[in-house]
């Protein structure tokens, strides 16, 4: 397991995973009889310190992060706990989204409830991510890092209100249907629902 499978709900590639970083990690890939590798990890110690695997991933445009899905495995009188910091653009995040224990044998963590991709002007989309095993025991096994993304439909807007008072218009019809910019002769609602008569 080199990089993390990034997976987008649509066919459009827009998401791309960098390979692992390990720091202060000993790790040890064990090939599985399916025929990929799952990575036996020390070096953890009793309290999250600089061991670390960061991931890292890069968005062609706005996604939504729907998942991250962890799967991996707990040794025997190994770590008894794993930590997961994440951040939007930002370079080793503090921003702790997930902290529990470690059960033994396969498990998979699913982590929701994160915010949309977006870029920070001048800077390509990306998002980075640090997993830290600790307490207990010194060893742990990451089989999987699955990070599950959509199109961002999240949107900013802010409300801009004008100075001068609106003129009654007529943008309406009796029956809420939007009218042209030059409405004939009749009764019509402006936009605050007010009734405007038009006269030629």
């Amino acid at each position: 397991m080199a990089a993390p499978v990034a997976t987008r709900r649509s066919a459009a590639p827009a998401l791309f995973g960098a390979a692992a970083a390990w720091f202060d990690v000993d790790a040890c890939p064990h090939a599985t009889p399916g025929g990929d590798n799952i990575v036996h990890t020390t070096g953890w110690g009793a309290q999250p310190n600089a061991a670390m695997i960061v991931f890292s991933i890069f968005a062609m445009h706005a996604l939504q992060v729907d998942s991250i899905i962890i799967t991996h495995h707990g040794a025997a009188d190994g770590s008894e706990r794993l930590r997961v910091r994440y951040g939007i653009n930002a370079v080793l995040p503090e921003t702790v989204i997930h902290d529990a224990a470690i059960a033994p044998g396969e498990q998979r963590t699913v982590i929701t409830g994160l915010d949309c991709i977006v870029a920070i002007e001048g800077a390509a989309f990306g998002t980075a991510q640090l997993l830290q095993a600790y307490e207990g025991g010194d060893g742990w096994w990451l089989d999987e890092v699955r990070i599950v993304t959509s199109d961002c439909m999240a949107m900013h807007v802010q409300q801009l209100e004008s100075a001068l008072p609106l003129r009654a218009r007529p943008v309406f019809d009796l029956l809420g249907r939007p009218i042209a910019r030059h409405a004939a002769q009749g009764i019509y609602l402006d936009a605050q629902g007010r009734r405007v008569m038009v006269m030629e």
